[in-house]
């Protein structure tokens, strides 16, 4: 996979995580155990950090940047769906990303909050836990309902099973 090494930063990968040979890491990037990084993923940390915490995700075309001193974190069980941006963003535990979705500098989603797909969160915004963001520009909508959220704990549990499964299964065939 390529990962390089920007300055003096150097990408830092758990043994345990899954990060595709077709992701990019670049610079002040840690991705901790259980965590699963999608192909063409991009995460590029030249100008600030970028965390993600046990058992989160970013999957296929995702893209997480950081301006000077700013920083992406990812709290444990979050999940960023396919071809969502995150720039200077905050996620808390469980939050969830749809595909698509844009998140501009210092948005803060809280423990549970989601954003919907195709969503453009505007620079600054805060989801409240547990609460759902969608449109352009986004707004808080409604409450995530209990079906909902059993969805997205099943999705979740879905996805931290895959570093483990790609870790003894993936196997490029030419």
């Amino acid at each position: 996979m390529p990962i390089y090494q920007f300055e003096d930063q150097r990408p830092q990968v758990h043994p345990q995580a899954f990060v595709h040979p077709q992701a990019v890491l670049i610079g002040e990037v840690d991705v901790a155990a259980g965590c699963f990084v999608g192909a063409c993923a991009v995460l590029r940390g030249d100008f600030g950090r970028i965390t993600l915490a046990e058992g989160s995700n970013i999957q296929e075309n995702a893209v997480a940047h950081t301006g000077p001193g700013g920083e992406v974190t990812l709290a444990a069980g979050v999940i960023v769906g396919h071809g969502a941006i995150l720039h200077d963003a905050s996620l808390g535990e469980k939050a969830f990303v749809g595909m698509g979705a844009i998140l501009l500098p210092g948005v803060v989603l809280e423990e549970l909050a989601m954003v919907a797909a195709g969503a453009m969160v505007p620079a600054g915004m805060r989801v409240p836990a547990g609460m759902i963001a969608a449109g352009n520009p986004a707004r808080v909508q409604k409450a995530v309902g209990s079906g909902l959220r059993q969805q997205l704990e099943e999705g979740l549990a879905l996805y931290q099973a895959l570093p483990r499964r790609y870790l003894e299964g993936l196997r490029r065939l030419d």
